[in-house]
């Protein structure tokens, strides 16, 4: 069955309201959170930032920059626990070699 063309008033505006349905990009919140307070802070710092404005571009419907922000918070988080593993390494060695080394040398 199909029914007549409908005719509207001129000047009449009509509006459409169109849900998003995207999926919202992974934020990486927690993941910054424990970088900052358990590793490397100033690093997990920047990661924390960055996971906040991704929660913000979800909130405006920014997808895409939401996503981006998320993967630099991730990789920043990433970052700062490298360097926390790193620097305590270096700290280990520097720890036990050392002395180990002044020993040798007869110091």
């Amino acid at each position: 069955q199909q029914y007549p063309p409908q005719s509207y008033p001129p000047g009449q505006q009509f509006v459409v309201v169109q849900q998003n349905s995207q999926v919202a990009p992974n934020t990486n919140t927690v993941l910054a959170w424990i970088a900052c307070c358990c590793f490397f802070w100033p690093v997990g710092l920047f990661a924390v930032i960055k996971a906040r404005k991704a929660e913000t571009a979800i909130a405006q419907g920014r997808m895409s920059d939401a996503s981006r922000y998320g993967e630099e918070a991730k990789k920043l988080a990433i970052a700062a626990i490298i360097i926390n593993v790193v620097l305590a390494l270096l700290g280990v060695i520097l720890y036990f070699v050392v002395p180990l080394v002044a020993m040798a040398a007869g110091y």
